[in-house]
């Protein structure tokens, strides 16, 4: 039986070791990090993710999860929606 590419990607990610990671990719990977906070911290003000965050509310939701940078709590669903919106609102 073939083996999903979500099963692959995850045991992937099961069997990571960041120590096997070259110098090289641990830099870009440094600076994707640096960068995408710094986009989300930016981009949380911006209208986008407060209108996706106002739209996609349900009402009987169970806060798992925390808005970036601020402390309202919703889904973790919604949580990786507005907050992935909020890091890509500038691109």
């Amino acid at each position: 039986m073939a083996t999903s590419l979500t099963q692959e990607l995850g045991a992937f990610v099961a069997g990571f070791d960041a120590k096997t990671l070259p110098p090289e990719a641990a830099e870009v990977v440094r600076m994707g990090v640096i960068d995408t906070v710094g986009v989300m911290t930016v981009g949380q003000a911006e209208p986008g993710p407060g209108i996706l965050l106002a739209t996609l509310r349900a009402a009987r939701e169970t806060p798992e999860s925390r808005l970036f940078l601020g402390e309202e709590r919703v889904s973790g669903p919604l949580a990786a929606l507005v907050n992935g919106t909020a890091a890509h609102v500038l691109d």
